[in-house]
């Protein structure tokens, strides 16, 4: 199987995360794209105020239409501060991979890929595909480099931060969430005061 891997808080999942999915799924010929959500991020402040199991299903309402897509709660399970590297070890160890595991990362992630833990093993192991949306540089020198595949997806410029800033000004998110998980967070009062 040709797998590649999207990661992120998914706080929630958004359109601009199934959109950067379903295109390097095209672009890269993969088998299946595994949406994993974080437990602690280690480069990033994460003050959950939804459960886990709330992420977990948001993101199963957002890929329930596309069989190419899966969810795994692995790093939730493991618990601590979720390494990329623990985690490819663990898919490695569950999976049968054609080739390299891709990991499918924003451009605005690859400039810190020095700083990740045990990053030179990572670079081992996988094949990163760096999504360039327009609003980031990503520089020469890791351009450059034979582990990493850059490729240009539709822009879509929304975070789950701007999401979560429009719930609580109460402000339309139709049209940047998938209509499911737009009606789980209304009906589960999420992200409000």
């Amino acid at each position: 199987m040709k797998l590649a891997v999207l990661g992120g808080t998914f706080n929630p999942i958004h359109n601009g995360h199934l959109l950067i999915a379903e295109e390097s799924r095209i672009i890269f010929e993969f088998d299946k794209v595994l949406f994993i959500p974080t437990n602690i991020p280690p480069h990033k402040d994460f003050t959950q105020r939804i459960t886990d199991d709330q992420r977990m299903e948001m993101i199963s309402l957002a890929i329930a239409s596309n069989p190419f897509f899966e969810s795994s709660d692995m790093e939730i399970k493991r618990g601590g501060v979720s390494y990329t590297i623990d985690t490819v070890n663990e898919l490695y160890q569950n999976y049968e991979i054609e080739g390299k595991i891709h990991l499918i990362l924003g451009g605005d992630l690859i400039n810190d890929l020095f700083t990740w833990r045990s990053y030179e093993e990572l670079v081992k192991k996988v094949q990163l595909v760096v999504v360039n949306r327009g609003n980031y540089k990503i520089s020469k020198d890791i351009e450059d480099l034979p582990f990493i595949q850059t490729t240009k997806t539709t822009p879509f410029h929304v975070t789950s931060t701007l999401i979560r800033e429009r719930i609580l000004e109460e402000k339309s998110i139709r049209y940047l969430v998938p209509e499911s998980v737009e009606n789980y967070i209304r009906t589960n009062n999420l992200y409000q005061n």
